[in-house]
């Protein structure tokens, strides 16, 4: 398939068939079952289908750059008959009156599923001297740290739970995966900001029927062999001091 560079327009118009065909295998109600049923603050609302997942149980903050995905999601949202609350903000630059509502909303838990954007909005937020195929794995690196600041990562939070896409070796075990990842994200993300990967889930992903265009990034450390779809469903709760 040919990389097509889509403005934030097109962007909401793939993303929001792309999220049906996630919806449509389950995969939005198998991450909701993997948290609890508290206040959430979703980091990037997509078109809204996995907002509906999150509110059916939950009190639900959603913040997402893209005014096309926002009137996608919002639209959803009436027709799921549910409700949440959608702020139109760059995560990048939140104003005061944003980040007080997060405050004043006091989520439990932050949400931050399958994080991408247009070519536009990645490359203002990665260096350009990267190369293309690895500016949207720096910008979802860029923001799983934004989760980690004051910001968003209120006092009252005591749970973060990231879905990422993967490609998987097929000789390469669930229990290796899992392994790997809780390395991965400990080491680099949690451990030092006073979080710990309590749960790793690896759930089948079918890429049959979907048109999305993913950017694979090199990964000088992937074995040789098929890569087959999975969605990786990372559960990290804070540490308490006893």
């Amino acid at each position: 398939m040919q990389l097509v560079r889509m403005n934030k327009k097109t962007y909401s118009e793939f993303w929001g068939k792309e999220s049906k065909h996630l919806a449509d295998q389950g995969i939005y109600a198998a991450l909701s079952k993997e948290i609890p049923d508290e206040n959430v603050l979703e980091i990037g609302c997509g078109s809204g289908l996995s907002t509906s997942y999150l509110a059916s149980t939950r009190s639900v903050l959603a913040i997402d750059n893209n005014e096309h995905l926002v009137s996608l999601a919002n639209a959803s949202l009436v027709a799921k008959g549910v409700a949440a609350r959608i702020i139109h903000a760059d995560l990048f630059a939140l104003s005061e009156k944003e980040k007080n509502e997060i405050q004043a909303f006091s989520p439990k838990g932050i949400v931050c599923w399958f994080i991408g954007s247009h070519l536009d909005d990645v490359d203002r937020r990665t260096s350009l001297s990267l190369a293309i195929t690895e500016r949207p794995k720096k910008y979802r690196e860029n923001i799983e740290d934004l989760l980690l600041t004051e910001m968003l990562c209120q006092p009252t939070v005591e749970w973060i739970h990231l879905a990422n896409r993967v490609g998987v070796i097929e000789s390469v075990s669930e229990h290796d995966i899992i392994e790997a990842t809780k390395d991965d994200y400990n080491t680099h993300l949690f451990s030092s900001n006073g979080f710990e990967i309590t749960r790793v889930k690896v759930i089948d992903w079918e890429r049959n029927g979907s048109n999305f265009m993913y950017v694979n990034a090199h990964n000088p450390n992937l074995m040789p062999g098929s890569a087959a779809p999975r969605v990786v469903s990372i559960l990290a709760k804070r540490i308490r001091s006893a």
